[in-house]
């Protein structure tokens, strides 16, 4: 019924630009005061906001470029001691699991199915879908078939936060290329994410797609948003090294400069074929996304603008510099 209306609601009003849809984790939901919820209610507000990119601190002038749409499944649909988060409900980690691929495979493919029809009939110009935690796995699985087609340039983007999804998982997907020249799916990975770092190792056995040496095709090097300047000063770093001046992605005014690595004969030679992936695996950290919860903050929203606007001009706005690996990451 909710799906219908939305469906309905996008075909009564005006041609929209942009539908940026979230799908929240483990241990959230749809109910009102919700955090995830909050937070995407705040984060859509912030992707709205207009400030010149080289005034971080001007008044926001507010637009309507961004349409928010919160998809709620059960994400947290069985306390089995009637405890908030106790220890025995770790224990639905491995329901959950599955149902977010079942959500995924069978519920947002569908969904976004229906949107690729009016992005068609231009009631929209496209979409971004978000997912965190185990939304990532709801999200990779609605969009792991069209994800295939790398000759069809696609200009909705794909975002998973610390997703709880394996790295064997991605495999098929990591060394496909995109036609475009901007990612249709980007991983944001926390270094400082030790739910998904360690504790998905311990509840799957197996390694999570966002912490495996062979799948991590970027660094994010973030600044404090109050230091002006501070993604210039970053890449003017890049080039006093004389390092080859082709492979990093500048957020412009957003403080977020996007370095990309080799991939020491796994499949990628050189930085700009990591660039042309497919899919970006961008290991995050400066408190960029800050540990496994830390989602839908404004140094996010402005940086996932920055992206959208890159994929609408193109060429004309990719900025690339250098790829530095670092030991030990």
């Amino acid at each position: 019924m909710q799906r219908r209306a939305l469906l309905e609601t996008i075909d009564r009003q005006a041609a929209a630009d942009t539908l940026l849809i979230f799908v929240h984790g483990w241990h959230n939901n749809a109910k009102p005061g919700n955090e995830n919820l909050k937070g995407f209610t705040s984060f859509l507000q912030e992707m709205n906001c207009k400030k010149p990119p080289e005034d971080p601190s001007a008044k926001c002038e507010s637009s309507n470029q961004y349409t928010g749409v919160y998809i709620g499944w059960r994400g947290d649909s069985q306390n089995l001691l009637g405890i908030e988060h106790g220890i025995a409900d770790f224990l639905t980690f491995w329901d959950r699991q599955s149902t977010s691929v079942k959500v995924g495979e069978k519920g947002l493919k569908s969904l976004l199915e229906d949107l690729d029809a009016r992005v068609a009939s231009k009631k929209i110009h496209r979409y971004a879908v978000i997912g965190h935690s185990l939304g990532g796995s709801v999200v990779l699985h609605a969009v792991k078939d069209r994800l295939k087609h790398d000759d069809v340039i696609d200009d909705n983007l794909y975002v998973l936060i610390n997703p709880a999804v394996a790295a064997t998982e991605y495999l098929p997907y990591r060394l496909l290329k995109n036609k475009g020249r901007i990612p249709k799916l980007v991983t944001l990975q926390a270094k400082n994410d030790y739910a998904v770092r360690y504790g998905f190792r311990v509840a799957t056995l197996t390694a999570p797609m966002g912490d495996t040496s062979t799948n991590k095709s970027h660094d994010l090097n973030a600044c404090d948003p109050r230091a002006t300047g501070c993604a210039d000063t970053l890449a003017k770093r890049w080039k006093e090294a004389n390092v080859k001046d082709s492979c990093f992605t500048m957020l412009q005014g957003h403080n977020w400069v996007i370095t990309t690595r080799n991939d020491n004969g796994k499949g990628r030679e050189t930085c700009e074929e990591s660039n042309h992936l497919l899919g970006w695996v961008v290991w995050a950290k400066d408190g960029s996304v800050e540990a496994h919860n830390g989602i839908l903050t404004s140094a996010q929203a402005r940086a996932l603008h920055g992206l959208l606007e890159i994929n609408r001009k193109r060429d004309e706005a990719y900025v690339a510099a250098p790829a530095i690996k670092r030991d030990g990451e």
